[in-house]
């Protein structure tokens, strides 16, 4: 199998069919091709909408998330990779849709190179999709002794379904965070580059990302669970920082804590208790005066007993995104 398809649907009814229809449109060149559709548990009648693609074409597969996994796109995502026999793999969410030259662009990008992943850029619609041409306008091998660092920075980024990845290249231990409902993306693909995984970016925006429609990519009111899991992915990048050498490391530590702290803040009173000592180690942690780290220590004591002390846990001389 040289290609898998891996589409993660949760009430998708209204949504699945514009994907499911128009992709056989935009692989019709591409050899030995599957289309994995994972159902994250819908309530709706997303199930009847898939199974009349089913039958038209072979290459469609309909499968739900597993009981043993936790609810969510990402749990669906890695059950989908687990099921998958291409060679290469593309997750691609359930409301968004794709250029005609998606697949085929990338593909040959990969096949003429020995990358883990090729990447190109989209374009974000509510109603109507802007008609774009899909020609090939550059190459540009991103992969540096920076790129963590502008990972980091959120100069560099990626989104799910940008990437079109070798298998091999992928560890299903370390896939996307269950955990996490918010910031599983990042997370993903943070620990794909600390890994050394090396890609190239198209120049090209290939797929259209739909904002506004409920699913995979709601928008939804900021929850604790959202709020602790920003947190959490940025403290696991701190964590990799204080036992790894990278670019500009103590900055980024800096950088980190100046997003850390002010998130800690928006907490209940119990998730407050139970992230302190996280934030305590960051402030411990990081290179700067004793006045500095006194006043941080203040702020979020502060936060803890009388939610106070914003002030003096927000230092914006942190933030080197401008630098």
């Amino acid at each position: 199998m040289k290609l898998s398809i891996l589409i993660p649907a949760f009430n998708e009814e209204k949504t699945i069919s514009d994907v499911i229809e128009e992709i056989p449109k935009k692989i019709e060149l591409i050899d030995e091709i599957e289309i994995l559709v994972v159902n994250d548990g819908s309530t709706d009648n997303t199930d009847e909408v898939v199974d009349k693609y089913l039958k038209k074409d072979k290459r469609f597969q309909y499968h739900h998330r597993p009981k043993d996994r936790l609810p969510g796109g990402n749990g669906a995502r890695n059950h989908g990779f687990e099921l998958s026999k291409g060679e290469f793999i593309n997750w691609f969410d359930s409301d968004d849709l794709m250029h005609k030259n998606f697949v085929l662009l990338k593909m040959k990008v990969i096949n003429s190179s020995e990358v883990d992943f090729v990447y190109c850029n989209n374009k974000v619609f509510i109603k109507k999709i802007a008609c774009l041409d899909g020609s090939l306008l550059s190459i540009i091998n991103k992969s540096s002794s920076k790129d963590i660092y502008n990972y980091i920075l959120g100069k560099l980024f990626f989104q799910t379904n940008g990437p079109l990845w070798r298998k091999k290249s992928l560890d299903k231990e370390i896939l996307f965070n269950e955990k996490l409902r918010r910031g599983q993306e990042s997370d993903f693909h943070f620990k794909q580059l600390v890994r050394g995984l090396k890609f190239k970016f198209l120049d090209e925006k290939l797929y259209f990302f739909r904002k506004g429609i409920d699913g995979i990519s709601k928008q939804s009111k900021e929850s604790q669970e959202m709020i602790i899991s920003t947190f959490d992915y940025f403290f696991t990048v701190f964590k990799w920082l204080t036992v790894n050498d990278t670019y500009e490391k103590h900055k980024l530590k800096k950088y980190l804590v100046y997003r850390l702290l002010p998130i800690y803040s928006k907490l209940s009173f119990y998730k407050k208790i139970k992230v302190l000592y996280k934030c305590l180690f960051s402030v411990f942690n990081i290179k700067t005066s004793s006045y500095i780290k006194f006043k941080l220590i203040l702020g979020l004591i502060l936060l803890l007993f009388f939610n106070k002390g914003y002030k003096l846990v927000y230092l914006p001389q942190f933030d080197i995104r401008n630098d």
